[in-house]
């Protein structure tokens, strides 16, 4: 299982629930919106604090185990 993978498709799918666009959610975290796509694509691995930005912005928690 990646688990990345999971975490990058339950953010995709929770920003698409809450209506914001790539470039609103960038909007939110001081970031490109080119950055978003290539995270959400995959292209690149967010780091640590990117992801604690993301989910934070959107409301998602995260339980680590």
């Amino acid at each position: 299982m990646n688990t990345q993978h999971d975490l990058l498709q339950k953010i995709i799918k929770k920003r698409k629930e809450l209506g914001v666009s790539q470039q609103k959610l960038a909007d939110m975290i001081s970031l490109p919106q080119s950055t978003i796509a290539r995270i959400e694509a995959e292209i690149v691995s967010p780091r640590l604090e990117t992801i604690i930005l993301i989910v934070n912005a959107l409301g998602i928690t995260i339980d680590i185990k």
